[in-house]
């Protein structure tokens, strides 16, 4: 009940028009939440993606240096054995170039701090989009709660106009 005056006290509402106009307002703040949320899952994805295709990355590059290394027969005998290998390394490298800025070499600091910029965009709008559905709430449930007042208020009236009837009509 504090939290809900301090809603009430903090947007100044003064009249159901008040009310509305805020309800809108947040349903559409909701809303953006939502959206930016969905767009932030995508970006997540991305980087998760290329935190596991770096790491396959890595697992391939000694095999790499090893053949590059390499000449002569013993490059082709040694492509030959581990062709497999050799091109699993250039798939994952050229995955985890494709999210890498333009002549940015592959960083794994890089994609980490990716990552934590998107956990924690997401972070911050779920706090907002969480804060923003329970003040929604709270204003539901002063509005049903004003109803009913309203709706006693008149049911009371009645009953006073009813017995103002009968005390009347016993007089008479």
């Amino acid at each position: 009940m504090e939290q809900l005056a301090k809603l009430i006290d903090t947007n100044h509402f003064e009249t159901w028009e008040d009310v509305r106009a805020f309800e809108e307002k947040q349903t559409e703040v909701l809303e953006n939440c939502r959206a930016e949320l969905a767009e932030l899952s995508v970006r997540y994805e991305k980087w998760t993606q290329a935190v596991s295709d770096y790491d396959d990355y890595k697992q391939y590059q000694p095999v790499m240096k090893e053949y590059q290394a390499l000449s002569g027969l013993r490059k082709n005998s040694f492509k030959k054995k581990h062709e497999t290998e050799l091109e699993n390394y250039a798939i994952y490298r050229d995955r985890v170039k494709a999210v890498m800025p333009e002549n940015m070499k592959i960083s794994k600091p890089y994609i980490d701090k990716q990552l934590a910029e998107v956990l924690a965009q997401q972070e911050q709008i779920q706090r907002k989009s969480s804060r923003v559905a329970t003040d929604l709430a709270r204003l539901s449930v002063f509005k049903g709660n004003l109803r009913e007042m309203e709706v006693q208020q008149r049911v009371d009236e009645q009953a006073r106009e009813q017995n103002r009837e009968k005390k009347h009509e016993n007089t008479i």
